[in-house]
């Protein structure tokens, strides 16, 4: 079986400097089911990760010290399908403390808990990455 993971990373460049941070969602729609991979693989997962470039050294890239580091990616049902959902407030914030040496950007590696059940089968999900959303609250003074 062969493991697969997404990747997806933001511009935090919008968000000023010395804001209050509130909150930060990511969410993509879930265009395709195979299989069953949250059954068979366990909970999908965001991974904080930093990478340069989408080669094996970024399915690779260890965890940065965010705590927490990797966070449980939710499926929620809407009127025209699922979408996947979650909380990335630490990752945001981490990024924005070290905007300057991260490229004043956040980014996630999205992967299942389990990468393969070693099954004849295949167990993926395919998100929409092109109309994912990051959705950044913080306070202003």
């Amino acid at each position: 079986n062969i493991a697969f993971a997404g990747f997806v990373a933001f511009s935090l460049d919008s968000v000023p400097s010395g804001v209050t941070l509130e909150s930060a969602r990511f969410q993509a729609g879930e265009f395709n089911l195979v299989g069953d991979p949250d059954h068979d693989l366990g909970m999908l997962v965001a991974q904080h990760v930093i990478y340069s470039a989408l080669d094996a050294d970024a399915y690779a890239a260890a965890l940065l010290a965010t705590t927490p580091a990797e966070v449980n990616v939710f499926r929620m049902p809407t009127e025209v399908g699922f979408v996947r959902t979650v909380t990335l407030t630490e990752f945001v914030q981490s990024d924005l403390t070290n905007r300057a040496s991260r490229g004043d950007v956040t980014r996630a590696r999205l992967r299942y808990a389990t990468a393969t059940d070693s099954g004849n089968d295949s167990d993926q999900v395919l998100l929409d990455l092109a109309q994912a959303t990051l959705t950044v609250t913080y306070l202003a003074e």
